[in-house]
């Protein structure tokens, strides 16, 4: 009689032990990792630590490479995703979108366009002497604010991503100006979903923080308000081939 044994892994289904011998096992559905023993009468050993590490490595590279995007991420020679895309960065003069900026002009020399929108002229000034248009013909400044949505209807006509970034942020600044982040963080977030609504946007990514997790400041309720109304709007979308998602992270020193 011939036995089988799982040498890591769960789950036995899709193999079938058939009594006439080995040559007759069969397996169905055979699509995980799960590497299979055969021993008849002694049990053989198990695999060491280092086989087992390297059965997991190369099924985990197998994954990867049928993943394009994440093959990409980790394939920088294969760097495809933006290229000959339209994007728009809004709050584009900040930390992550200065460095988001330099990223995408680097890994994406082939990108279309790249609008840095914001409200603080000064640093859009600084901005443009690293970026200039001789150098950089595809980087363009707007000046605007997310809470103007006629002059945020404008600067995302002819946009493929937005990558929404423009925020509020100070904890102790929201508890003493509350109206002042709820314009900018809840109002400006739905400004920006009109805006998408209005134009051929395809993909919207926000921007949120680790504080919108049970928020216990007004900062974090204003960002938990936010990320709530980006997953929402996937459901007023009707027909559009458009796709709202919201991403989170920690502090950013020196933001």
């Amino acid at each position: 009689l011939i036995y089988s044994a799982l040498t890591y892994g769960h789950g036995t289904e899709g193999a079938k032990l058939c009594p006439e011998g080995r040559n007759n096992l069969k397996f169905e559905n055979w699509d995980s990792p799960l590497q299979m023993r055969y021993y008849s009468g002694k049990k053989p050993k198990n695999p060491t630590p280092k086989q087992n590490r390297n059965q997991r490595l190369k099924t985990k590279d197998q994954r990867l490479k049928t993943n394009p995007q994440i093959f990409e991420l980790i394939n920088p020679k294969h760097y495809k995703m933006l290229n000959h895309k339209s994007i728009l960065i809004t709050g584009g003069t900040g930390s992550f979108g200065k460095k988001f900026t330099e990223i995408i002009l680097n890994r994406y020399p082939e990108v279309k366009r790249l609008v840095i929108y914001s409200r603080d002229e000064l640093k859009q000034f600084d901005m443009s002497q690293d970026y200039t248009e001789t150098k950089y013909p595809q980087v363009r400044f707007f000046i605007g604010d997310v809470r103007d949505l006629a002059r945020l209807k404008r600067a995302c006509e002819g946009i493929d991503i937005i990558i929404h970034t423009a925020a509020l942020k100070q904890v102790p600044a929201a508890e003493y100006n509350p109206d002042e982040f709820i314009k900018t963080n809840i109002n400006g977030a739905q400004n920006v979903i009109d805006a998408a609504l209005a134009t051929k946007v395809k993909i919207v990514v926000a921007l949120s923080t680790d504080k919108a997790c049970a928020p216990i400041n007004l900062y974090g309720a204003t960002k938990l308000v936010s990320d709530k109304l980006f997953v929402a709007a996937n459901n007023i979308k009707g027909s559009r081939d458009l796709r709202f998602s919201v991403v989170r992270y920690g502090n950013v020193m020196g933001s």
